[in-house]
């Protein structure tokens, strides 16, 4: 569950898609997708997800790492089960 955003992560995101797509797929960047998550993002663990044995549901964290599809080449390579990546508070 989204805990709080920083417009100036997806900003910053944004700009990084922009160059990726230029130098992946020789184009401009499609009008801006918008995702559940983005990195930077902090949140809260709902769903019973174990870590280490550990049930993590409650902890917060930060997103590190969030896998979309583009709507391009990505959906092809997006096959993780977790496609979400959070560093937990200590």
């Amino acid at each position: 569950m989204l805990v709080d955003r920083k417009e100036e992560d997806v900003t910053a995101f944004m700009e990084k898609e922009r160059t990726r797509w230029d130098i992946v797929y020789d184009e401009e960047l499609p009008d801006p997708y918008d995702q559940e998550f983005y990195p930077g993002d902090r949140v809260e663990i709902v769903n019973d997800i174990k870590v280490k044995e550990l049930d993590a549901r409650g902890m917060q964290g930060t997103v590190v790492h969030f896998e979309f599809d583009d709507g391009f080449e990505s959906c092809q390579t997006c096959s993780t089960a977790c496609p979400l990546t959070v560093m937990l508070d200590a």
